[in-house]
């Protein structure tokens, strides 16, 4: 990681001329070494945003600025000390930092770039902060304090707390080597707990050793500035009551300005041993997504962190099926998962997948995908076909009707002429079975019974699987017709006739083979009054496994007679 500062030199040597009031630059003197560590920050002098800062010390609103909506933290109560003018909001900070607001030992908008002058300084008068002398040590005294105070409650799924911010001063160059030394802070319950990477206060003195940015690569007025860190602070979830301080001030005296520009409070779900100076992972995930049933979904999930380290990012929830490439845990910095899935009828429903990504210190970032799984577009109508035909007497005659996509949602009679019907109790719905038993009454008379089944998704079909005209009028023989439709897809009615023969009912059969001679479809095996009939073949098998398209051959065989007729499937 690397941070860019044009024409900038290894070392720097300065000198101080005159008092604090004032202060100029020369090449004796002092010499500073500024350290470039790894932060992943690019900076250019060109396209920099520019900063834009409101002075603001009503403790709400700063508050309001500050806490991250939604995240589990609820301020009860806000208080600010300080100089009205040394306290404000933020928009359009640098280094991406979130808006937020700012707190200076001097006129927050002497924040604002350019860096015209050497020496930024203003006294307000007001007393400093016995927080800070703690950060600062004993025998200093502190000036010009800007302090925020916050009271919150915090959810019980927060484990830990975090925040960001970029600190500036123009106590550098000159002054990091001695005891004119700002501060900024932040104490939870009591306890600080914001330092640099190596465990020091946020003092200008940090510039000896950690990254400093010189203007106008900062995007400040400020001589020098940190590179944009976050802090992590553990807190019991569902605790009451606690307090969060944050304040900066001058130390020894109260000249030469310093501010913070803090952002970004938020409520974490990950619990972390203590405070933990570093960014955590950011995982990228999208919101979610809605899929039918038989398509194939594929998203990315992905994961990087500012700081250098690898990341371990892993899953739960995944459904059956579901495939990350490569398998989690994953580990790299940046690292990514692809997930693929193609979900079946009995995954129709919602999903939610989590994933998580840890880096090396245990700050996390988490993030979960809702998948709808939805039936596919159902076109297909109800299927009804016949069951059984008993002779009788009474003629009895069994059938059922099913829909296996969206269900059934009514079976309605069109026309019942001579018969007793009664219908399985069904859910609106159902996916099952739903047998119709139909009783001739009067045997001398025909019968006829027609029903319209309607799917859930509209799809309607008449239900009529063998068409029984059971009449006085006796056909005159048997006889066995051409499918129609023919060519079909996916079914086809075969009509028949029943002639009479001596000594009782014929047994009759019709059969389905295939171009081998294998048989493939009983679709009648019964014997049948005179009379003439009608029986579908939605295009399955004896086990109710569709079959190949192609040329088939059905045949039909009642005592003597035997016929067979060829019709076509097509796929």
């Amino acid at each position: 990681m690397i941070i860019a500062c044009p024409a900038l030199p290894h070392y720097l040597s300065v000198t101080q001329e005159g008092s604090r009031m004032g202060k100029t630059h020369s090449h004796i003197g002092l010499f500073i070494t500024f350290v470039l560590i790894s932060w992943n920050i690019f900076l250019s002098t060109a396209g920099l945003a520019q900063i834009s800062i409101t002075p603001e010390s009503d403790a709400n609103v700063l508050a309001d600025a500050l806490v991250v909506p939604g995240t589990g933290i609820t301020v009860t109560s806000a208080v600010y000390q300080g100089s009205p003018e040394a306290a404000g909001l933020f928009v359009g900070g640098p280094q991406g930092i979130a808006d937020g607001i700012i707190l200076a030992t001097g006129l927050v908008t002497d924040a604002l770039p350019p860096n015209d002058q050497t020496n930024t300084s203003t006294n307000l008068g007001f007393p400093g902060s016995p927080e800070c002398e703690e950060l600062l040590g004993s025998g200093f005294i502190s000036f010009d304090a800007a302090t925020l105070i916050l009271t919150f409650d915090v959810a019980a799924d927060v484990h830990s707390l975090s925040l960001e911010f970029i600190f500036g001063s123009e106590e550098f160059p000159e002054f990091i080597n001695n005891d004119f030394n700002d501060a900024f802070g932040g104490f939870l319950n009591g306890t600080p707990f914001i330092f640099d990477p190596g465990g020091n206060p946020i003092t200008p003195q940090l510039f000896r050793s950690d990254p400093v940015i010189l203007p106008p690569e900062n995007g400040l007025e400020y001589d020098g500035a940190t590179v944009r860190m976050q802090m992590h602070v553990p807190v019991t979830p569902g605790s009451t009551g606690n307090t969060l301080l944050l304040v900066i001030c001058d130390a020894l005296d109260a000249n030469f300005d310093s501010g913070v520009l803090i952002a970004s409070l938020q409520g974490r779900p990950f619990a972390i041993p203590g405070p933990i100076n570093g960014f955590a992972p950011q995982l990228t995930c999208p919101t979610g997504f809605t899929v039918s049933v038989g398509d194939t979904l594929a998203f990315t999930v992905e994961a990087s962190d500012t700081d250098s380290g690898n990341i371990t990012l892993d899953g739960a929830g995944l459904p059956a099926g579901a495939v990350m490439n490569p398998p989690l845990p994953a580990t790299g910095n940046p690292v990514s998962s692809t997930f693929t899935w193609a979900p079946d009828q009995s995954q129709v429903g919602t999903h939610q997948v989590a994933f998580v990504a840890v880096d090396s210190t245990g700050l996390q970032d988490s993030c979960s995908v809702t998948i709808t799984v939805e039936s596919p577009i159902d076109v297909t109508p109800p299927l009804c076909e016949l069951v059984s035909i008993n002779p009788g007497p009474p003629v009895t005659v069994r059938a059922r009707v099913q829909d296996g996509e969206s269900g059934l949602a009514r079976l309605k009679p069109l026309l019942i002429v001579n018969a007793l019907v009664t219908i399985d109790p069904f859910v609106p719905g159902t996916r099952d079975t739903v047998n119709i038993v139909m009783v001739k009454e009067d045997e001398r008379k025909p019968s006829f019974v027609v029903f319209i089944a309607t799917d859930v998704a509209g799809n309607a079909t008449l239900c009529d699987p063998v068409t029984t005209v059971l009449s006085a009028v006796v056909p005159e023989g048997f006889e066995l017709k051409q499918n129609f439709p023919n060519p079909f897809n996916p079914s086809t009615t075969i009509h028949f006739a029943v002639g009479e023969v001596p000594g009782g009912l014929p047994t009759v059969s019709i059969r389905i083979y295939d171009i081998t001679g294998r048989e493939v479809r009983t679709l009648v095996n019964e014997p049948l009054l005179p009379g003439t009939y009608s029986v579908v073949w939605d295009g399955t098998d004896n086990q109710g496994q569709p079959v190949a398209g192609g040329v088939y051959i059905y045949r039909m065989v009642a005592g003597d007679f035997v016929t067979s007729r060829k019709m076509m499937l097509i796929k």
